[in-house]
């Protein structure tokens, strides 16, 4: 049986070929996207503002539809075969190029409006605040407390309002204390040493060797702000108030913490010299040794000697001490007052009424020459050189002794004025004339001895209890 055999064209056969081969390709690639877990995008466009078309998933879909129409803030409902899920709030982070409204974050404060708040205590300001007044217990503003305080090179301790002692006003604030007027920090009475003071108190002094001193409270509370000072009793301080607190003085030249030897004189050192940087015979100095060798220029210094040195090693050599006044080597000092002198000084000026005068060396010795002058201490002197020695100045002798004669004080008909008798040769006698009796003296030492064979610093005190002088010079105990 034959075979009849069919003939194709070869366009024909490569047509087959081809269509066989997409026909495998688009069976592979619907095959591989039913195995992708990949979510459809929905693009319709919501009219509504809600989501109504479904989006059909597998059941094997765990990502989150991203949403990408207009309604961004309303909940998108799918469901996933059956099951209803709710999309999250929009959360996106706005563009650089939306408008966000910014969140106030800040704490509602009332308004600044920098009126000053009114206050007579502490409690009356603001826990950073004390109230800064002009007298103790007035009226004043509520002010910040100092964060930061310079502290003084040398202390000046100052009194405030809480009868605590700082090394500044600013100290003071800063602890919340006042430094207005009537601060009271002890009773002020004179003292040489604590045993002349209450309880509670201490004799505050100037230097360690002052021979006085006041009665000051011993402060309870002190702030604890670095300041180191060195006390009297060689020990070292935070700061000047609680060395206070302690009841110790502060030496200012730090010589009491150094273990440097202090001396008044020469005969207090076992070696070297005294040296001092003031020609006071009472103030303390340092025991110090004369140095071998000195350079010849520096900063010139007056010494104690009345010569004028190079530089302050050129005067130790010379086991001199130094006058930083000036006034041993003939520098004039204005005055008011002899407290503004050295006690070896007076305040010499041209008249007893005048204001200032000049600080001026007490002479050391005086001529026996009988010329009466009346002192501006209202003290009858021999001569103007003796009213100069007892520290005053001079004005007419009938300022103080008047022409009215006199045998006894009652003859003088007050107690303002006695009866001041007539010496002779040093023979006292019986008659006188009344003169002025001074209320107050100058702290000068020449002594002298009255008619009743009594010793008395000077003539103002002589005078001052209503005796003649007789002769200068302590009392002898034998005369003739």
């Amino acid at each position: 049986m034959l075979r009849r055999s069919v003939c194709r064209r070869p366009e024909e056969s490569m047509n087959r070929r081809i269509f066989g081969i997409l026909a495998v390709s688009l069976l592979t690639v619907a095959l591989g996207c039913e195995k992708d877990n990949v979510p459809s995008i929905d693009v319709v466009q919501d009219t509504n503002l809600a989501d109504t078309q479904a989006d059909t998933i597998t059941q094997t879909d765990t990502v989150v539809d991203t949403d990408v129409r207009d309604d961004a803030n309303v909940p998108d409902t799918i469901e996933d075969n059956g099951a209803s899920d709710l999309q999250p709030l929009d959360t996106t982070v706005p563009d650089a190029d939306d408008d966000v409204e910014p969140v106030d974050v800040t704490e509602d404060t009332a308004l600044d409006t920098g009126t000053p708040v009114s206050c007579t205590t502490n409690t009356e300001c603001e826990a950073n605040q004390f109230c800064d007044a002009d007298e103790c217990g007035g009226t004043g503003v509520c002010s910040s407390k100092p964060d930061l305080c310079l502290v003084p090179p040398v202390p000046d301790p100052i009194c405030a309002c809480d009868g605590n002692y700082y090394d500044s006003e600013c100290f003071a604030g800063m602890a919340g204390a006042n430094t207005g007027t009537g601060a009271d920090c002890g009773s002020g009475d004179t003292c040489a040493d604590d045993t002349g003071c209450d309880g509670g108190s201490y004799c505050k002094k100037d230097t360690c060797s002052a021979a006085e001193g006041v009665c000051a409270i011993k402060p309870e509370l002190c702030t604890i702000i670095p300041n180191s000072v060195c006390g009297c009793d060689g020990n070292t301080y935070t700061n000047s108030c609680m060395a206070a607190g302690s009841g110790i003085n502060v030496d200012n030249t730090g010589n009491a913490c150094s273990g440097a030897v202090t001396c008044t004189a020469n005969g207090d050192c076992t070696s070297g010299f005294c040296y001092k940087t003031s020609c006071e015979a009472s103030a303390e100095g340092v025991c110090t040794e004369p140095p071998l060798i000195c350079l010849v220029g520096g900063t010139a210094v007056c010494g104690c000697d009345g010569t004028t040195y190079n530089n302050e090693c050129l005067a130790k050599k010379a086991e001199v001490s130094t006058d930083a006044t000036g006034v041993a080597c003939g520098a004039e000092v204005a005055c008011s007052s002899n407290a503004d002198c050295l006690e070896s000084e007076y305040c010499d000026k041209k008249a007893c009424g005048d204001a200032t005068g000049t600080c001026t060396k007490i002479p050391l010795t005086c001529k026996p020459i009988f010329d009466e002058v009346c002192g501006c201490d209202n003290t009858v002197y021999p001569n103007a050189c003796y009213a100069h020695k007892g520290r005053t100045n001079t004005m007419d002798i009938s300022e103080c002794l008047s022409s009215k004669t006199c045998t006894t004080n009652l003859s003088c008909g007050s107690k303002t004025v006695f009866c001041m008798l007539d010496v002779n040769t040093g023979v006292c006698s019986t008659n006188g004339h009344c003169a002025d009796r001074p209320t107050t003296c100058e702290d000068a030492t020449v002594p002298v001895c009255d008619c009743d064979k009594t010793t008395y610093k000077n003539f103002c005190e002589a005078a001052k209890a209503m005796k003649t002088v007789k002769y200068i010079g302590q009392c002898s105990s034998i005369e003739l």
